[in-house]
């Protein structure tokens, strides 16, 4: 959040949360630095279970927990993303 936020918006979020004020502008400016990006990876076990069937990869724990573990351990990925957006299920999961 910047100062062109809307001062609502900026209230809301800061009775909502238990860090200071200055972590939480901290945090928002790390995710929206220059070059980097926040990655969408919450996909739904149904939506991940149609792309793996439309490539023929059986949709599994196992499986979707490799394509993750692929995605997010790509060399050099650090140097482009600032956040990455997760599904239930792999807030949950561990490496393997």
């Amino acid at each position: 959040m910047t100062a062109a936020t809307p001062r609502l918006v900026r209230d809301v979020a800061w009775r909502r949360t238990t860090v200071s004020r200055s972590e939480l502008m901290n945090t928002t400016q790390s995710l929206v630095r220059s070059g980097h990006g926040i990655l969408a990876a919450d996909e739904s076990t149904p939506t991940i279970s149609k792309r793996f069937a439309a490539v023929g990869v059986p949709s599994s724990v196992e499986t979707r927990r490799a394509y993750r573990d692929m995605l997010f351990g790509a060399v050099g990925i650090e140097e482009s993303l600032s956040g990455v957006i997760l599904f239930d299920e792999t807030i949950r999961q561990s490496t393997s």
